[in-house]
């Protein structure tokens, strides 16, 4: 997946298509930035994850564009790949740690493995859920 315009808020996070400070509160985006680091330590006991993924954040136009052009259920709220994640924007999620979790441990598979596919995808998705948990 190919991101242009991006924005970039601190290391490894980005704002895509561009920021605006009604849709992402700086107590989110604090709150994002403390748990990155621990989703990322979580997923290195269970892979060999060794690089932070860059975390994309889409603006609610491109959320609902992306999950059109994806065919993705409203209810995704973010996804991973390769080595990236891509938070939609939604308000109503609360587990945010949880959803990190998750798709930290796509990448750390991706990295690993170097190919999805390599790993079953039931495999890699009860995992992630129980690693999300």
């Amino acid at each position: 997946m190919r991101i242009d315009h991006k924005f970039e808020y601190c290391n490894g996070l980005y704002f895509y298509h561009s920021f605006d400070k009604n849709e992402w509160s700086p107590e989110w985006l604090h709150q994002l930035s403390l748990v990155i680091p621990q989703s990322f330590e979580i997923v290195k006991n269970y892979t060999s994850i060794t690089e932070f993924p860059e975390i994309f954040l889409i603006s609610k136009t491109y959320s609902n564009r992306l999950r059109q052009r994806l065919h993705l259920p409203n209810w995704v709220v973010a996804i991973s790949f390769k080595s990236n994640i891509y938070i939609f924007f939604n308000h109503e999620t609360k587990n945010w740690q949880e959803v990190i979790n998750h798709e930290m441990f796509h990448i750390g598979v991706y990295q690993t493995v170097q190919c999805v596919k390599t790993v079953p995808k039931w495999f890699n998705e009860a995992v992630a859920y129980y690693i999300g948990q």
